[in-house]
């Protein structure tokens, strides 16, 4: 059984009129519940970082922990709570000390950490404050001690440090234009690398010369190293430029003369200090595409992962998806019914409207758009429990939601074009609510048609 991590379940599968729709709820549920279980970091440490012998094995590469004197922990990112709870049972007495970062209202359970709580997505002083505290621990390790470090998504805004001549409020402006523009997330870490004194490589200028770990848990589309979290501890040539970028989205001009410069100005990092870095990816969206899938088949349909690597605007993807679901409906094709088709990738949102939502959201807004007249359950959410500027994880909708929409006289039309996914779902009844799930591996979007 999975665990109750939608906490409004129950609800709903209440909503539904026919106890057929009821038991596909009821699947769909489950089968999300299980996808997100799956990439719970404790899990996945417990099967990827060992200490044998006093050996420490990560992924299957040993590290010979006699050769250390000292071991500090640092983290930052939704999921490095959570990283910093299993690593403490799995080292124990042999960590000296540890700092971590985690989003404000993630409670951790550790005794060996200083835990810290800062804002996502965009930074605050509190981001800052913690990037001090880590920077300090960083430094107080010398040659002959090793460093493990537990980076994740979100760690972008939570472990910041802004280049000299950078004030915090310009970079929370950049930040928010950037998350408004429909810029990827490669696009926006290349501008935050540029503004920064931790991304992109450069915090191993303070881990330098202890010996780094980097355990990793990716929200990133192809599990990009310079990109999760803006690649803090990976020395990488050949980067996007970042006026580039600006300018693509029309935002070069809305930025001050001294930006401008910043922005412009190189801030290179000696390959030399990456020797001793190793970076490991122990947990990315497949794991959870995975789980989902066990669960599926267990349920008796006929499962099947279209990709994890699928990025776009999301009410795009979401026609396209529609469009599969529309074939296996009519063909048998790629997969017959009852059909589960699982995916997984970033989608993102141009925001032209005032509303609240997300791309989980907004993903499933267009597909009960485009699928009102068949039979069809669709869920989405972001893994980490927070889709957007919301509460909520994601949505869930069939042909009951696009009827009672209609009965209630609600307009899914100008709810789709004011960006305001978040009340449409809130008025139907059919959010995704989790809370936090202590995990950050990207979108979960799962339709089954029956």
């Amino acid at each position: 059984m999975p665990l109750e991590i939608i906490k409004n379940r129950q609800e709903l599968i209440a909503d539904s009129k026919t106890e057929e729709v009821k038991e596909i709820r009821r699947k769909i549920l489950d089968i999300v519940e299980s996808g997100i279980e799956a990439a719970l970091p404790e899990r996945v440490m417990k099967e990827k970082v060992k200490v044998i012998k006093n050996e420490l094995s990560v992924c299957n590469r040993t590290f010979d922990l006699n050769k250390f004197q000292r071991i500090y922990v640092i983290g930052f990112g939704k999921a490095s709570g959570v990283m910093a709870s299993a690593l403490e049972k799995i080292l124990g007495d042999k960590i000296t000390g540890g700092v971590v970062v985690v989003k404000e209202g993630f409670k951790v359970k550790t005794g060996k950490f200083e835990i810290l709580y800062a804002t996502h997505p965009i930074p605050s002083i509190a981001s800052l404050e913690a990037a001090k505290k880590i920077l300090e621990m960083a430094e107080k390790a010398s040659k002959g001690d090793l460093i493990i470090c537990l980076t994740s998504g979100g760690g972008s805004a939570l472990f910041e440090y802004p280049r000299e001549g950078v004030s915090l409020e310009e970079l929370k402006r950049i930040t928010e234009l950037l998350l408004r523009s429909g810029a990827n997330i490669n696009e926006i870490n290349t501008v935050r690398k540029r503004l920064s004194k931790v991304k992109g490589g450069k915090l191993a200028r303070y881990t330098y010369p202890a010996t780094v770990i980097n355990l990793v848990s990716s929200d990133v589309v192809g599990n990009r190293l310079e990109s999760i979290a803006s690649g803090p501890l990976f020395y990488s040539e050949n980067l996007m430029n970042p006026r580039e970028i600006l300018e693509r989205y029309d935002l070069w001009k809305e930025l001050s003369s001294h930006i401008k410069d910043v922005i412009q100005k190189e801030d290179r990092i000696d390959k030399e200090i990456f020797d001793d870095v190793w970076n490991f990816i122990i947990l990315d969206n497949m794991v959870a595409l995975k789980g989902a899938e066990r669960k599926a088949m267990s349920l008796g349909f006929n499962t099947m992962i279209l990709s994890s690597m699928i990025t776009g605007e999301s009410r795009e993807v979401s026609r396209v998806m529609a469009e599969i679901a529309k074939e296996v409906e009519a063909t048998g094709n790629p997969i017959k019914k009852p059909a589960c088709i699982i995916s997984g990738g970033e989608t993102v949102v141009t925001v032209k409207g005032n509303g609240r939502g997300g791309r989980s959201q907004e993903f499933v807004l267009s597909f009960l758009k485009e699928m009102s007249n068949h039979n069809f359950i669709v869920a989405a959410v972001d893994t980490d429990g927070i889709d957007g500027n919301t509460d909520a994880a994601g949505s869930l909708a069939d042909r009951d939601t696009m009827e009672r929409a209609k009965k209630e006289k609600v307009d899914l039309q100008r709810f789709q074009d004011d960006n305001d996914s978040y009340h449409f779902f809130k008025m139907m009844n059919d959010l995704i609510i989790t809370d936090q799930t202590g995990t950050n591996v990207n979108d979960l979007r799962v339709f089954v048609i029956f």
